[in-house]
């Protein structure tokens, strides 16, 4: 997978508000010079939950790609991520944290 902030083949859901909390999926399954084996392809995976109420910004995202299709020996294994962001609209100011 090109570390430039898109993949290919991709499918993403957003699902309908429930009281400010909303749940974002994405899957990809094949980026340049991926093979017709499913097993062989890169891939991409990413969960996130996202809270928008009361002035509270609050976001949760898991994420995971496997580049298979890698020339260098090793870098074949999938890499995690985990990021958490919250804002609190105070008016005036909006801390934040990351």
């Amino acid at each position: 997978m090109k570390n430039n902030g898109r993949v290919n083949n991709a499918i993403a859901y957003v699902s309908p508000s429930f009281a400010g909390l909303t749940v974002h999926a994405m899957y990809s399954n094949g980026v340049d010079a991926d093979t017709n084996k499913w097993s062989d392809n890169s891939h991409y995976y990413g969960l996130g939950v996202k809270y928008n109420a009361n002035n509270i910004l609050s976001s949760l995202i898991f994420e995971a790609a496997q580049n298979k299709n890698v020339v260098a020996p090793g870098n074949s294994n999938a890499k995690y991520g985990i990021n958490y962001g919250l804002e609190w609209n105070l008016g005036a100011i909006t801390p934040m944290f990351g």
